[in-house]
């Protein structure tokens, strides 16, 4: 790692435009590259099938990540605190999606903007609804309110 840091240093003494600054760049590219391989082979990575799997949730009691840290099914106390654990108990969407599109006096078309708002709801809704679908949850509901001439939505 000294001699990537050295390497490195090299170039800003020589103009971009000089031959010496790009054989600098390209020294301080196999420094690092020699860098690379030395932690590589000082402490390879194992093989990802071989890498630790663990679930955070469980069918059974006690299986869990979380239940094992917190030592539930155990009289003592553990030995570090469990972090929160959160249940998904509703859908993709914890709160209600409502976009407004705002109309001028006497406008009775669509506004130039409404289109990319409309598309963002429906894209929005799409996802949370593929999503509760997947997880066995309704399907997100969707009220649509108008307003008309002086009139208030109820």
């Amino acid at each position: 790692l000294a001699e990537v840091h050295d390497a490195e240093q090299i170039p800003f003494y020589f103009d971009e435009d000089r031959p010496e600054h790009a054989l600098a760049l390209r020294e301080a590219d196999r420094a690092r590259a020699r860098a690379r391989e030395a932690v590589r082979a000082a402490a390879p990575l194992p093989d990802p099938k071989d890498l630790w799997f663990f679930r955070a949730y469980s069918k059974r009691p006690g299986e869990s990540a979380h239940e094992v840290n917190a030592a539930l099914l155990s009289q003592e106390a553990p030995a570090t605190a469990n972090p929160l654990t959160m249940v998904v108990l509703h859908g993709h969407a914890p709160r209600p999606h409502q976009r407004t599109i705002r109309f001028a006096r006497e406008q009775h078309g669509l506004p130039a903007d409404a289109d990319g708002t409309i598309d963002a709801l429906a894209r929005t809704l799409a996802r949370t609804g593929l999503w509760n679908r997947a997880h066995g949850l309704p399907a997100p509901a969707v009220t649509v309110t108008g307003h008309g001439n002086r009139s208030q939505a109820v």
